[in-house]
């Protein structure tokens, strides 16, 4: 049961609060959720507001349904009005909707739906549009979260921050947009944008029906208040009774890090604003984090202005060094970290260790070398590198330099960039084949001789003979020279910007694997593309293998906010890498950092290294955030070298061997080439040629390539 002697002292004034306008700014790790919930429990409880008065607005279906059943488990009845701002308003419109001259009944598309409908338009219309539905679906979603609800008459400067710049493509989307709103008016139906932006008129325009609901909600309770958007804080005001003023805000303006949502630091100004006798209380006393990795997150954050000011303490004064590790590179960053967890995993878990990156590009060189460390990873709200869509193309392109009959990567690019080739073409072409006996790669070259074929054969020349000019323009260039040549010739960032509000992302991605290659040119000095395939078919393979439930998390901060693990790698600390350069806002910069190190319990490790150059510019210093967090908290460490000799492995032990004769099998294993195989000294590799009982193999990095006796008890072919 509910009890309020249970609460720190903070925590008890914030939940027996007088009513009125209450802002609680809880800091991370200050039990915000229990004092939002414990307030809920205490009015009721208190008889002081039926629970069907009582109004609770979160940001994700997942915190309203904690928020239920923790009222639930202490005895109350589940509450009523418990949700998002979409699920309210939803419910809201289902009573009002009439208001705006349209009918009840109507239905709300998602979207999935609501990118259907936009193709639908597209194509009964012939608007021979660049700009791809799915471009176009984000933009119209962004304009009404900005309450733009008619964008006719816009300037082109609001459609440039979408990387929009020529006059065509603005027209073309202005007149989707119209055609869109007429359809859903058409057939009365209303998108998830539209839930807040026909609440909000609704209520601007209709004074007695925001009265309704202001009467109908005694006190409002609003979770997260920091990722509050415009449109959500306008509708929480028409909510609010003017005269009451019974609202009860929590959140934290530290952890504003959602800007490019709509939230925006200033909310919490604008609440005191609007409610200036708000009673202000400060959740400073953490139970998550011990007192260390607190100091360097008090130290960081101080460095911004706009804030209200807080210091978190604990009562776990005891507690390991927040750890500093300056790597040589890249690569040795990411060895570090790698060995650090095989260090750690006698005590913790490996679901309780996260690598956090404020990159998703950043990912790469961790993923190689956890799994040449045998350490199982899983990517959380990504895609591990080697399977990102603009990795797997210019790889597609490179195998058909090596092999253009690759039917997997032809069809893989045929239609990338566009080239008007869809779907229908490929399965006549597929039939075709199939009905004549021959491969995918013979039937497009049909198109040369044949006159009567299924598909548009110009189309297909076309293709075929820009692979063949790309493969004569790289046959002398090495690897790196060769994907700068495939991105220039088939205009792969221009058709990037087209399909990808979030272009910038994967150009990262890229520069990122030619860094990478790079690096391995400059370890590999005489090497083909050839080569180089084989060394990445080794961790994609590994890659794709199925995740075990015990793994460690690779995940941006962004996607962290709200989780807590034992061990936290904070990685990319490099000026340039994080903050980024191109960011404009240093301060929600330091705010992801601030989010990143609160995320950590026990252990906090903080690394950067000297090979982030290509992505930032030739700027290799240390980030402003690790001198703005350093102290007496911060030890730096160093690099211990171990290998993956180190590992242990029952299966084969020379000590036991009596005889040289005992080392050998007495006949040849079945092992091919393209098969993998385990070396109990250099782990996984890939068979790459054979030569009766020798094999060719080759091993991550830094084995590479070994020549081994396929017969020596040492090497098993992995199953």
């Amino acid at each position: 049961m509910f009890d309020v002697n249970l609460l720190n002292f903070n925590q008890k004034q914030a939940v027996q609060a007088p009513l009125g306008p209450v802002m609680v700014v809880a800091g991370a790790g200050t039990g915000k959720t229990r004092v939002l919930t414990s307030r809920i429990m205490y009015l009721i409880n208190q008889k002081i507001f039926n629970p069907n008065n009582i109004l609770a607005l979160t940001f994700t279906n997942k915190a309203s349904n904690e928020m239920k059943n923790r009222i639930i488990n202490d005895g109350h009845e589940n509450l009523k009005w418990v949700g998002t701002y979409s699920s309210i308003c939803l419910r809201i419109l289902k009573e009002e909707i009439g208001y705006l001259n349209r009918g009840q009944n109507f239905t709300v598309i998602d979207e999935e739906d609501q990118l259907a409908l936009l193709k639908e338009i597209i194509k009964n219309n012939h608007i021979a549009t660049k700009i791809l539905p799915k471009k176009i679906q984000t933009v119209i979603s962004n304009f009404k979260t900005n309450q733009y609800d008619e964008i006719e008459n816009l300037s082109f400067d609001k459609f440039r921050a979408f990387d929009i710049y020529q006059t065509e493509d603005i027209k073309d989307i202005k007149k989707i947009f119209s055609m869109y709103r007429s359809r859903l008016l058409e057939n009365n139906i209303v998108d998830f944008d539209d839930l807040l932006l026909l609440t909000l008129a609704i209520f601007d325009n209709h004074q007695n029906v925001a009265e309704k609901w202001q009467n109908k909600f005694k006190y409002i309770l609003v979770d997260e208040f920091q990722d509050t958007n415009k449109i959500q804080f306008d509708i929480l005001i028409h909510l609010i009774n003017k005269r009451e003023q019974n609202v009860f805000v929590v959140g934290d303006p530290d952890q504003t890090i959602y800007t490019w949502r709509g939230a925006y630091s200033e909310i919490f100004a604008d609440f005191l604003n609007n409610f200036p006798n708000t009673k202000k209380y400060i959740l400073d006393l953490n139970y998550r984090s011990s007192q260390k990795i607190l100091d360097a997150s008090n130290k960081l954050i101080k460095n911004n202005c706009n804030r209200i000011d807080k210091q978190l303490v604990t009562e776990k004064k005891e507690g390991e060094f927040v750890y500093l590790y300056k790597g040589e590179s890249s690569e040795d960053e990411a060895n570090f970290i790698a060995k650090e967890i095989n260090k750690i995993t006698n005590k913790y878990q490996y679901k309780e260790i996260a690598i956090l990156y404020r990159s998703n590009y950043l990912s790469r060189n961790i993923e190689t070398s956890l799994i040449n460390y045998n350490i199982p990873y899983i990517i959380y709200g990504g895609v591990k590198f080697y399977q990102r869509k603009e990795i797997k193309d210019i790889v597609a392109y490179l195998k058909l330099i090596v092999n253009e009959k690759d039917e997997l990567s032809l069809k893989r690019i045929i239609n990338v960039p566009k080239r008007n080739i869809g779907q229908t073409t490929i399965d006549n072409i597929n039939l075709y084949a199939m009905q004549n006996n021959l491969t995918f790669f013979e039937a497009l070259n049909e198109s040369y001789t044949s006159t009567d074929l299924p598909w548009n054969k110009s189309k297909i020349i076309y293709f075929l003979n820009e692979l063949k000019k790309i493969k004569q323009l790289c046959v002398n260039l090495n690897v790196f020279d060769t994907i700068n040549k495939i991105i220039e010739m088939t205009k792969y960032y221009d058709y990037l910007k087209e399909i990808d509000l979030n272009f910038e992302q994967r150009e990262e991605n890229i520069k990122e694997l030619l860094n990478s290659i790079k690096k391995f040119g400059n370890e590999n000095e005489l090497f083909t593309i050839k080569d180089y395939l084989d060394k990445i078919s080794l961790y994609t393979t590994a890659s794709e293998e199925e995740t075990k439930i015990d793994s460690v998390s690779l995940m941006t901060i962004h996607g962290a906010k709200g989780l807590e693990f034992s061990v936290v790698f904070l990685i990319g600390l490099n000026e340039g890498v994080f903050p980024k350069t191109i960011s404009d806002n240093i301060e929600e910069e330091r705010r992801i950092a601030y989010v990143g190190m609160t995320r950590a319990k026990h252990i906090l490790y903080l690394t950067n290294a000297r090979g982030y150059d290509y992505i930032s510019h030739g700027n290799m210093s240390d980030s402003r955030f690790v001198k703005e967090s350093h102290g007496a908290h911060i030890k730096e460490v160093f690099n211990q070298t171990i290998t993956i000799s180190d590992l242990q492995h029952e299966w084969f032990d020379t000590q036991q061997i009596k005889k040289v004769e005992d080392n050998y099998h007495a006949e040849l294993p079945n092992i091919n080439i393209g098969d993998q195989i385990v070396h109990v000294v250099f782990g996984e590799g890939l068979v790459i040629s054979k030569n009766d009982n020798m094999l060719e193999v080759l091993f991550k990095s830094p084995h590479n390539k070994k020549t081994l006796n396929a017969l020596h008890k040492s090497i098993k072919r992995k199953l």
